[in-house]
């Protein structure tokens, strides 16, 4: 039969209230159906605040557990990467001119777990004999740390997933047989997967190159600024600038020597 006004009245509401219903919680059935089991169990889980929390807190708790033992894991392998990395690069900072220093990779513990584990790693060095390994960010200079890093670099290579390395200044002090030995060990690190920009003013490093560009500074009387040329395609213009930064562009001696450490025979 035909409704009365009551219960016609009645329906329309309810009509109305699903509607503003279905606009605030996403439009669909399933999404209206959704939000109400999400509000229920709020309601449930409120009612029992007392065993949520005791729930939470042990489940808190297990994970608190595991993650202490994963950080137990990861620390005796630290401790063992340690020591196969200070010993690597210890001998590799020696071939680079440091004779009588000392590097050490230490593992520190930390008060608290943290994200990235229950210790921290510290490098400590010491250029000189007879002084004790400090940090190596507090010690060394700019030069030092440089090295310090190519001989680090060289022994992660095969491990290290930056694609980019950037190495200003570090032959900074060495010269000769030395420069030599940084230069092809930044070849080697190119030759392993990475891209390597080197700023150098040795020619012995600056040999060891794939690609070679020349950044000059210009000035007049109002204005200085940089330019940047490639001669990675000229042979002669590198050849030219290498002599050029063995002492004397027009030298042929200097001409023969670039030369050579251009075909890698030279030191």
């Amino acid at each position: 039969g035909e409704l009365d006004e009551a219960s016609s009245i009645a329906l329309e509401e309810r009509m109305d209230l699903w509607q503003t219903l279905k606009r605030k919680y996403g439009g669909t059935v399933a999404s209206v159906l959704k939000r109400r089991e999400a509000m229920w169990d709020r309601l449930q889980s409120q009612g029992d605040i007392e065993g949520t929390l005791v729930r939470l807190t042990a489940e808190a708790k297990r994970i608190e557990t595991g993650l202490i033992a994963m950080a137990g894991e990861l620390r005796t392998q630290r401790l063992k990467a340690a020591r196969a990395l200070g010993r690597e690069g210890g001998r590799l900072i020696n071939e680079l001119g440091f004779k009588k220093a000392q590097l050490e990779i230490e593992v520190v513990s930390e008060d608290r777990l943290k994200e990235y584990g229950d210790t921290r790693v510290s490098i400590l060095f010491s250029p000189n004999p007879g002084q004790v390994p400090l940090a190596l960010n507090k010690i060394a200079s700019s030069g030092e740390i440089a090295r310090v890093m190519l001989a680090l670099k060289t022994v992660l290579a095969k491990v290290d997933a930056t694609p980019v390395l950037v190495f200003d200044e570090v032959d900074a002090n060495v010269g000769g047989e030395i420069a030599r030995t940084v230069g092809l060990k930044l070849a080697q690190l190119g030759a392993e997967g990475h891209q390597v920009f080197c700023i150098t003013h040795l020619p012995q490093v600056a040999s060891t190159a794939k690609q070679h560009f020349v950044v000059r500074k210009e000035q007049t009387d109002d204005a200085t600024w940089v330019e940047i040329h490639s001669i990675g395609e000229d042979s002669e213009a590198r050849l030219s600038e290498l002599t050029r930064m063995l002492g004397d562009r027009d030298s042929q001696s200097g001409r023969k020597h670039a030369e050579a450490l251009l075909e890698g025979i030279g030191s």
